[in-house]
């Protein structure tokens, strides 16, 4: 196989990096990705057991007090 000096890691760093930056933006959290893997989830089941939740109740507690202080 390939020897271990040839150093091809060192010597591609920049590709390698920029590639991997690629896929990441472009592929993995592409618009398309993330609706397809958002849309294998029902959002209310999610938020009920969210809200089940000692601070699930909290922060949606806080989040309307804030709301409605601002809006008085």
């Amino acid at each position: 196989g390939i020897s271990y000096r040839t150093e091809i890691i060192p010597r591609r760093r920049e590709k390698i990096f920029t590639d991997i930056v690629d896929i990441v933006q472009n592929k993995l959290f592409s618009k398309e990705n993330i609706k397809k893997q958002l849309s294998r989830y029902s959002m209310p089941h999610i938020l009920l057991r969210y809200l089940e939740e000692e601070s699930g109740k909290k922060d949606i507690t806080m989040l309307i007090q804030d709301f409605l202080y601002e809006i008085t």
